[in-house]
C-alpha cells in the first residue's frame, strides 16, 4: 500500500476535490447540452466506476473486502441509496437547469449543513467560528441564487442541487456514526455497488425515452467522469482521510466550486455577476470556517 505524509498526504484530498469540480463541468455539458439525462448518467457512471473502485479496494484492503458483516452490508446499502443514487441523480439533474458553478456552490453547502446536523444530534459541540461560518455560507447562497442578467439560475435547479446536498449530509452522518470503524475503501466499494443496483429501478422509472445523443466527445466525457472524479477521486479522498484525517481533508472542499467556476468560465462560457462572486466568496469562507474549527 502506498505511503503518504506531509505535503504529499495533503495533495490527495486536494486532487480529489479538484476532480469533483471537473465533474460538475462535464455533467453540465452532458446533461445541460441534452446529450444524456441525469439518471442515465448516474447509472452509466457508476456501472463503470464500481469495478474500478473494487480493484482499488482489493489492492488496499483485500483481506477485508470479501468478509463483510451484516452491519457493513446493511448500512452500505443505505449509503448507496443516499450517496450514489440520490446524490448523483439530484446533482446531475440540477446541472440540466443551472450552471456548473452555481450547482457546485449549492451542493457545497453540505459541509456547513453537516456541521449543523451534527450539533443538533449531539455529535459535536457548537463553536462560535463554525456557527458563524455556517450562517455566512447560507447568506452567500442567497446572493449566488439572486436572479442576475447572464446567470443561469432556476428554482427547480436549486431544489435539485439542495436535494443533493441534503442527501450528502445524511450520508456523511451515517458514515460517521455507523461505519467509522470499517476500512473506508471497502465501505466505498459496497456503497458504490449498492448504489449502482438501486439506480437501475430509478433509471427504469425516471429516464426519458428518445435515446442518447453521444458523439466521441460525449462518450469520452462519460468515461472520464466514471474513471477520474468517480473511481480515482473517491479513492484519493479515502486515502487522504486515512493519512491526514477528515478535518484536514475537508479544508479542500471549497476547491470543488472554485474549480467548477473557473472551468465553467473557460470551457462553457459561464459567468458570475459581482453579486454572485461575493456570494461565492462568502460560501467558501463559511466552509473554511466550519472545517477550521478543529
Amino acid at each position: 500500500m502506498p505511503r503518504f505524509s506531509g505535503v504529499a498526504g495533503l495533495l490527495l484530498p486536494a486532487l480529489a476535490a479538484i476532480s469533483w469540480g471537473t465533474n460538475a463541468v462535464a455533467g453540465r455539458y452532458l446533461v445541460g447540452g441534452g446529450h444524456i439525462d441525469g439518471v442515465t448518467l448516474t447509472l452509466v457512471r457508476f456501472a463503470l466506476a464500481t469495478p474500478l473502485i473494487g480493484v482499488s479496494a482489493f489492492y488496499i484492503a483485500r483481506d477485508k473486502m470479501f468478509n463483510p458483516d451484516r452491519s457493513l452490508m446493511g448500512w452500505s446499502a443505505v449509503l448507496g441509496l443516499l450517496g450514489i443514487t440520490g446524490f448523483n441523480i439530484f446533482f446531475y439533474s440540477a446541472l440540466g437547469h443551472m450552471d456548473a458553478s452555481i450547482t457546485a456552490l449549492v451542493t457545497a453547502l453540505a459541509t456547513p449543513l453537516t456541521y449543523m446536523a451534527a450539533v443538533v444530534l449531539g455529535l459535536e459541540k457548537a463553536t462560535l467560528l463554525a456557527t458563524a461560518g455556517a450562517l455566512v455560507s447560507v447568506a452567500g447562497t442567497y446572493l449566488v441564487l439572486s436572479p442576475s442578467p447572464g446567470s443561469n439560475v432556476s428554482l427547480l435547479g436549486f431544489l435539485l442541487a439542495f436535494g443533493a446536498a441534503l442527501s450528502w449530509v445524511v450520508y456523511t452522518i451515517i458514515l460517521r456514526v455507523k461505519l467509522a470503524g470499517y476500512d473506508q475503501n471497502v465501505v466505498m466499494f459496497w456503497t458504490s455497488l449498492f448504489g449502482t443496483i438501486f439506480t437501475i429501478p430509478a433509471y427504469a422509472a425516471l429516464a426519458p425515452g428518445g435515446g442518447l445523443r453521444l458523439g466521441p466527445v460525449e462518450a469520452a466525457l462519460i468515461l472520464y467522469v466514471a474513471a477520474v472524479p468517480g473511481a480515482l477521486g473517491y479513492t484519493l479522498w479515502n486515502l487522504g482521510v486515512e493519512k491526514v484525517g477528515a478535518s484536514k481533508s475537508a479544508v479542500f472542499i471549497p476547491l470543488v466550486p472554485l474549480t467548477a467556476a473557473i472551468l465553467g468560465w473557460l470551457l462553457l462560457g459561464e459567468t458570475l455577476t459581482i453579486r454572485q462572486l461575493v456570494g461565492a466568496a462568502l460560501i467558501i469562507a463559511g466552509i473554511i470556517a466550519v472545517v477550521w474549527r478543529r
